[in-house]
């Protein structure tokens, strides 16, 4: 194996290195290769592969030497976005979602919610599942599309292109037509009350999933116990386990035990 293949393993693919070249060249506006081969870890050659992909999207110019951001461009596109977001807290993402996987039989029906950390679940789910995935994420779709064993089912309704994923009336009529055995889904934020998603969230379709699961995991990492959230989703006792990669604080852990969910903490043993 080269140098660079194992380089570009260590990272968390080509979305993610480029939404993170994207990211910083937007933010400095110019950047020699050598420093972004450096801040990725990988090689200057991968760099200027990736900075030719972006130029061929329009996204940045390739000058020489670096990569410059284009005057006055849009914003990063939702995909950018979406990539760039499943880069913060990855490590955790990735040990909570191996964790969850834990859960699921080969041939479940599953349903993932929109979201990084629900992205990171169907990442990580094995190659010997061959069961039925339910999902509003447009993201968890493309992913899992090339899965011929794996049975995908869209929600579809309205693109929400800053979510990526549908929503509306279309969307939980479809939601109300399907059974999973677990819902898995994600939150912006929880405490010793619940679980609290965006103002502009998909609490509807989220609730009808949970309400027609066999049972409802919340998939979170420890920095969303330390932050308010907007918008209650849901009491911890409509959860029936709850997977993180830190034990939360005392009283949001007490909370979740008197509600009788489960509490999975990643890399470590099932909290008892």
């Amino acid at each position: 194996m080269t140098a660079e293949t194992t380089s570009d393993l260590r990272y968390d693919g080509a979305q993610q290195r480029r939404a993170r070249i994207l990211e910083r060249v937007s933010t400095t506006g110019f950047l020699p290769i050598a420093v972004l081969a450096d801040d990725l870890g990988v090689s200057e050659q991968t760099v200027r592969r990736d900075l030719r992909r972006l130029e061929e999207a329009g996204q940045l110019k390739v000058v020489y030497g670096g990569a410059s951001a284009i005057p006055n461009r849009t914003p990063p596109t939702p995909t950018a976005h979406f990539a760039i977001r499943a880069g913060r807290n990855a490590d955790a993402k990735k040990r909570i979602a191996a964790r969850a996987a834990e859960l699921i039989e080969p041939t479940d029906a599953i349903a993932i919610d929109s979201g990084t950390t629900p992205f990171a679940l169907a990442e990580a789910l094995p190659a010997e599942f061959a069961g039925t995935v339910i999902t509003v994420s447009i993201p968890v779709i493309q992913l899992l599309l090339h899965r011929e064993d794996v049975q995908v089912i869209g929600l579809g309704g309205n693109a929400m292109a800053n979510r990526e994923a549908f929503a509306g009336p279309m969307t939980l009529e479809a939601a109300a037509r399907v059974r999973a055995r677990t819902m898995f889904l994600g939150a912006e934020a929880a405490d010793a009350r619940g679980l609290y998603i965006v103002a502009d969230g998909n609490p509807d379709v989220q609730l009808r999933l949970m309400e027609n699961a066999d049972r409802s995991v919340l998939l979170i990492d420890h920095t969303k116990f330390e932050r308010p959230g907007p918008v209650l989703l849901a009491g911890l006792d409509q959860l029936d386990a709850v997977v993180t990669d830190r034990r939360p604080p005392s009283d949001v852990e007490r909370a979740i035990r008197a509600a009788g969910a489960e509490l999975f903490v990643a890399d470590a043993q099932v909290a008892k």
